[in-house]
This record gives C-alpha cells, structure tokens and sequence, in this order.
C-alpha cells in the first residue's frame, strides 16, 4: 500500500521574544499516512498537532515558516510550492475539516451560495450544476431537507448540522486526503458518534485517507487504524492502533494511555506538567523533563527504534522501561 501524505524531518520555527532565539515547534516531525487510511495524531494541547496540519494545508500563521524537511502529498512535493500552487489542489486534492464549523462558514451569506461557490472553484460548471452537486452531497451527508438548508444561514444550524455542512464541503470535491482537526469538538456524546461514523463511512465511500487529529484516546481506539503519539512538536511513537495501545513503548504513551484507566497505577507518570518552553526544544527526548526513567543520555539525539514491522518509538530507554 502506497503513501499519499509523507513529512520527513520537518521543523517548523517562530522567530522568539528578543528576534534573536528562534523556537522551534515542531522539530525534526516525520509521519506517513498510506492509502484509504484513518491516521489519528494523538497528544495534549500545545503538541502541535493543529500546526502539523496548517503546514500540510500551507496555512502556517504570519510568523512561522518550515526551516527544514519536506512534505510530499502524492508524489509533489508541496512544502515547496507556491500560494497558487497550493489553491489548485486546496479543497480539492487536500480538504481540511476545523474544530470551530461556524468559524469556517461565511455568516452572511446562504449556504447553498458558499457550498456553489467553493464547488466551482475547482470544477468547470454552471451554478445549477454545482447546485445539483451540492443538495446530492448534502443528502448524502445525512442534512435532512436539503433544499431547505441550502437556503439557510449558519446561525439558523445546530453545532451538529454546522459540521455536516462542513463535512460537505469537504468531501464534495472527492478528495485524496482529509484532515480533520478536532471536528467533534464542543459537540455533545451522540452528535460525536454520528459525526465519527459519518467521517467513516464517507471516506471509505470515496477512498479518502484521512490525518485524524484529537486528544481523545478513545476517538483513536474506535476509528483509527494507525496511531502516531505526538509531544512538543515531536511524534514520539507509532505503529497500528492495535499495537501501540496494547504495546506501548515510550512512557508519554504509557502516560496518556493510563489516563484512560485510572484504577491502573502500573504507569502512573502524570505529574501535572506542561509542555517544555518552545526554546528549549532540542535533538533529544523533549519529554525528559516529565520522565521519571530520564538520564542525561535522554538530551542527546534520539533515533527511532523498530518494535514491530510497523510499529516504532524514539526513545533512548526502549526495551528497558519495564527492567
């Protein structure tokens, strides 16, 4: 199975306070995402999961540039393109699902108009066409009345409804490649199912990989066929979900997986810590600082370690956590 998405070694930089010490918040960043695919990016806030998928999408903040390492996207080597390059195959090759849906809908305009208009962006129709398009799109993504929505404003939508319409908006162009940001977040635990199984289902439809992004263990146990465990712009493992979940290696998966299973005190490693000082970010383990098995060996540069075929870590106490 071929991969349609691959960063190798990227660094993404934001100059610091005094302009003079570059921080780094992603560093040395390498992520695979194959085929029809469910690929969830796991880690707290302040990991740098969202900023991983701005700089897929090219839509770094004013301030933030990739310093070093590639991103490919099937075959291209898109890090290197231009803005117009990139608004050619944004939305169309690439779509992006956002945690905040009424953030990424246009208020004052209707949304069958914002759906049309996105549409022919990237096809070569009339507006009736693209409006056929669009009432088959959001009759497929369960919208019920869709004549009746395609003539509403987004403040007439429910949360859930909002996130239909972005999942629309998102698929109509038949994507290769999905990201979703956190799209279930403030949604309550029902329109959260609904809105996981809908991504699903939709994706496989269409054979869409998709870069999963979340905080919620559970999200990934129940959706995601890979895993890779980011902190402080670093993944620190991966493999398929399956085997990381049961097998975890690095003791920052370790910690988050015993979050889940709070009568297990096996890997109890929380100690209400934070994510490092961005300037201190370095070629060794960031997560040194919060890792009771930490040496002085953990601040120097780390290589990743193969656990199984698929499954990796970069951790300078592989195979000795559990001695």
């Amino acid at each position: 199975m071929s991969n349609v998405l691959e960063i190798h070694n990227l660094a993404i930089q934001i100059d610091g306070e005094d302009d003079t010490v570059p921080a780094k918040i992603i560093n040395n960043l390498d992520l695979k995402v194959r085929e029809g695919e469910i690929h969830g990016l796991v880690g707290e806030t302040g990991a740098g999961k969202s900023m991983s998928v701005w700089s897929i999408m090219g839509l770094l903040p004013t301030g933030m540039e990739i310093r070093s390492g590639e991103i490919t996207f099937q075959d291209q080597k898109i890090s290197s393109f231009s803005e117009k390059q990139y608004r050619e195959i944004r939305g169309k090759e690439i779509a992006i699902i956002s945690q905040n849906p009424f953030g990424s809908l246009n208020p004052v305009k209707k949304i069958g108009k914002q759906l049309v208009d996105f549409y022919r962006q990237h096809s070569d129709c009339t507006f009736d066409e693209a409006s056929a398009k669009v009432l088959e799109e959001l009759s497929a993504v369960g919208i019920p009345d869709p004549i009746r929505r395609f003539h509403s404003y987004p403040d007439q939508l429910s949360g859930g409804m909002a996130q239909r319409i972005l999942i629309a908006a998102a698929m109509i162009n038949r994507p290769k490649m999905l990201l979703a940001d956190e799209p279930t977040t403030g949604l309550d635990v029902t329109i959260q199912s609904q809105i996981l199984e809908l991504i699903r289902k939709r994706c496989k439809e269409l054979g869409t990989s998709v870069l999963f992004i979340t905080h919620d263990l559970g999200i990934i146990a129940q959706n995601c066929d890979y895993v890779s465990v980011m902190f402080a712009g670093n993944i620190v493992e991966s493999g398929p979900m399956k085997e990381v979940f049961l097998n975890p290696q690095h003791p920052y998966t370790r910690q988050l997986l015993d979050t889940t299973r709070p009568n297990n005190k096996k890997f109890n490693y929380l100690d209400n810590g934070s994510p490092p000082n961005l300037k201190l970010i370095h070629d060794g383990c960031n997560y040194n600082y919060r890792c009771q098995f930490a040496t002085d060996e953990c601040k120097s540069p780390l290589s990743t370690s193969k656990v199984d075929t698929d499954h990796i870590v970069r951790c300078h106490k592989f195979g000795k956590l559990d001695d």
